[in-house]
């Protein structure tokens, strides 16, 4: 450092050096792990969605109605260029529909993107993987098959298995394609 170096100067390089430095030093030992959420609600019940299983997240947008669809099978939606279809979550838990979902999330697998919307959203959680345990199985039916893991935060929430989501879909989607005997 030279004597007429302003202390500005003197203070960004030692920033830069400690910033440097923390690649250079091997993880820590006692780091916990964590997982991201997105906290919902549906209905007046507190749920939570895998970040890592979310393709987006989305203020609900008007769905073109489709007729005959399944009751789940709210419409489509336009999200980023594609038409959507958009099933109400909270009907696929087993809760009586109710009003047009206020939010929508994406899942993607690879082949198909679906939507799901539910009424709100409240926060990002990060939480330790330690505060997460196995759901206990409660509820209805749509619940017991759609919710495997729940978060214990400042409330407990039920885990909504989006991969499960989508063969649930899946499977309402086949039973429609079938010939009425």
């Amino acid at each position: 450092m030279s004597v007429d170096e302003p202390h500005s100067m003197t203070r960004a390089r030692e920033l830069r050096h400690a910033f440097d430095r923390t690649f250079a030093e091997p993880l820590r030992a006692d780091a916990v792990a964590q997982d991201d959420f997105l906290a919902i609600t549906i209905g007046s019940d507190p749920y939570a969605l895998r970040l890592s299983e979310v393709g987006g997240l989305y203020p609900s947008r008007r769905t073109t109605g489709l007729p005959g669809a399944a009751s789940a099978l709210r419409g489509l939606v336009g999200l980023r260029g594609a038409l959507v279809p958009v099933y109400d979550l909270g009907a696929l838990l087993g809760y009586s529909q109710a009003a047009p979902p206020r939010w929508l999330v994406t899942i993607v697998d690879g082949k198909v993107t679906v939507a799901v919307g539910f009424e709100q959203f409240d926060r990002h959680l990060r939480v330790a993987r330690d505060t997460i345990a196995e759901a206990a199985p409660a509820g209805a039916a749509g619940r017991r098959t759609l919710v495997r893991e729940s978060l214990h935060a400042e409330v407990v929430r039920p885990i909504i298995h989006l991969p499960s989501v989508l063969e649930a879909i899946a499977a309402m989607a086949r039973h429609a394609a079938r010939p009425k005997e």
